[in-house]
């Protein structure tokens, strides 16, 4: 069995993966590895041994136990990389600004910075989304919050990570930051075509025609 899982592990590609990037999509991989190591060793021994004296039940309790196990010591090392990153006293106050897809992503490069960043939590237009978290820090209020904290200097920067942030509030918080010596910085995050998408129904269309 412990032979199987090991070339199973390796068929499906769970050794290719970076642990410290550990995802949904590494864990699903883990379990496609996991199903083939159980199902290729239950054959083996079927062939051997004709299944003589041997539970069914051990090869589903040993793969629940082993993708336990190794989704746990994959993503051990993630959490525990968050977790100190939260602990941190000391290190800029920063907030950022949106609680969406962009503001996890702000989360990420912040704690890739290789001066400590504390984060306060996030800003957020949405009423509804006040109270909440996101990737373990608190939706702390909307803009007026933003301006209270501004205005009593109690963050060092700020990260504009909504896409859809009105100009006219960005000018008002680039004024306040610049009024109060506080930093300000915005998340861009795009994709730059370096060779246009070819369009082959085009040329389709044109050899038809030409016919």
């Amino acid at each position: 069995m412990v032979a199987s899982q090991l070339v199973a592990f390796f068929a499906v590609g769970v050794y290719r993966g970076i642990w410290r990037y550990f995802s949904v999509s590494d864990a699903l991989v883990m379990a496609r590895g996991v199903v083939v190591g159980a199902v290729s060793s239950q054959l083996i021994i079927l062939y051997l041994y004709r299944f003589f004296s041997y539970s069914r039940a051990v090869f589903v309790i040993d793969s629940v136990l082993l993708l336990g196990s190794m989704t746990l010591s994959r993503s051990s090392f993630r959490l525990v990389g968050e977790f100190l990153n939260r602990q941190r006293e000391a290190g800029s106050r920063a907030v950022i600004y949106g609680a969406g897809d962009g503001g996890a992503l702000a989360v990420r490069e912040l704690q890739k910075r290789p001066k400590p960043v504390r984060i306060i939590g996030f800003i957020d237009d949405a009423a509804r989304k006040s109270g909440t978290r996101v990737m373990g820090y608190r939706v702390v209020g909307g803009f007026d919050h933003l301006q209270r904290l501004l205005t009593a200097r109690d963050v060092d920067l700020v990260v504009l990570a909504a896409r859809d942030i009105d100009a006219e509030r960005v000018r008002t918080i680039r004024t306040a930051c610049a009024t109060n010596g506080i930093a300000l910085t915005r998340l861009t995050i795009g994709m730059e075509d370096l060779i246009e998408p070819f369009d082959n129904s085009a040329v389709r269309g044109s050899s038809v025609s030409r016919h």
